[in-house]
């Protein structure tokens, strides 16, 4: 018996101890994750190019870091120049309407009721355009043989600089090359007319055209002469005496542009001779007009010159000279001839 009892104890002394097992619940919802930090709304202008009116204008945007995108764009303030528009990305872009500068300030906003401000502004030049010069409008008239004669047959507004120029069509006259709108060196070849086009192009690659008509006339010429063309029979003698009239002689000039009107006449002494000691004889007047040259021979000397009551010689260097348009540059087209005065009675 008292072997069994211990037994039993042996065994009730092992037996495990009673379990409780505890029930843990899940909550029915997440905890909300920390917010995210942002840095400040800021907005960036880009570096704007200079537009031309007419021209595509290559887009450029605006730029806006931080806040909470989405973004929206809007003009504050100013105005983008007339043909560009703002659009739902920050980018400026358009075909400019009309030249000048614009100034302007963009305003991003951000989901979070954030703006932020960026400053702008815009050069557009107006459209490149030609023009031929008024006098050339129909056509230039030159002289064969002058240098550089018509000088510049049009010009240049607008667009953006540097420029070039080329022929694309027609032929310019012989002898000759474009520079800009201009004809640079002689004219040669024959009489008649010739038409060209010269493209101008501008560096945003605007391009626009004259096309100048040149008429070629033949170089003016003057071969002068001699007063009184007999010799013997002296140009006042139908007026002798102190108080005598002198004597006018013209002489024919060919070529030149059409315009007569247009060409001078200076005259000067290559050389003289008094019949008495004195001098120099006056210089007669001349002028040219309709094809004639005129010169006028005051009789004597005139005062100063050689003695009234004596006659004199020499020759007289004639120039004349073309002022139409295309003769009126810098070197004007020019002829010269001689005319001799014989020995004359006062």
């Amino acid at each position: 018996m008292a072997a069994g009892a211990a037994f039993f104890l042996l065994v009730a002394g092992c037996a495990p101890p009673p379990r409780t097992v505890a029930t843990i619940e899940s909550p029915s919802t997440s905890p909300s994750p920390a917010p995210t930090p942002t840095t400040m709304l800021a907005a960036t202008a880009p570096s704007f190019h200079s537009g031309e009116v007419g021209l595509a204008y290559s887009a450029v945007s605006f730029s806006a870091t931080g806040g909470v995108a989405p973004y929206k764009w809007s003009v504050a303030s100013g105005a983008l120049p007339g043909g560009l528009t703002l659009g739902s990305d920050g980018s400026v872009s358009g075909t400019p309407t009309s030249g000048g500068t614009s100034t302007f300030t963009i305003a991003v906003s951000d989901s979070g009721d954030s703006t932020a401000k960026a400053d702008g502004k815009i050069s557009v030049a107006d459209a490149l355009t030609a023009h031929l010069r008024p006098e050339c409008s129909s056509y230039c008239n030159v002289e064969l043989g002058c240098v550089t004669a018509c000088g510049n047959f049009g010009s240049l507004t607008g667009g953006v600089g540097p420029y070039d120029f080329k022929v694309v069509g027609g032929t310019v006259p012989s002898g000759t090359s474009v520079v800009g709108f201009s004809l640079s060196g002689t004219f040669g070849g024959q009489t008649g007319w010739v038409q060209f086009t010269v493209q101008a192009s501008d560096s945003l690659g605007a391009t626009t055209t004259v096309s100048p008509k040149f008429w070629m006339y033949p170089h003016l010429s003057f071969g002068g002469g001699t007063i009184p063309s007999n010799p013997q029979i002296p140009c006042w003698w139908t007026g002798a005496g102190p108080n005598a009239p002198g004597c006018t002689a013209t002489f024919p000039y060919s070529g030149g542009t059409p315009n007569s009107g247009a060409v001078t006449a200076t005259a000067s002494w290559a050389n003289y001779a008094c019949s008495s000691p004195g001098g120099p004889p006056a210089v007669p007047a001349v002028s040219a007009a309709n094809g004639l040259v005129t010169v006028s021979v005051p009789h004597g000397g005139g005062p100063g010159g050689c003695p009234s009551s004596d006659g004199y010689k020499g020759t007289l260097t004639i120039v004349l000279t073309n002022q139409d348009l295309c003769s009126g540059s810098t070197v004007k087209c020019s002829a010269s001839g001689a005319v001799a005065i014989t020995q004359l009675s006062g």
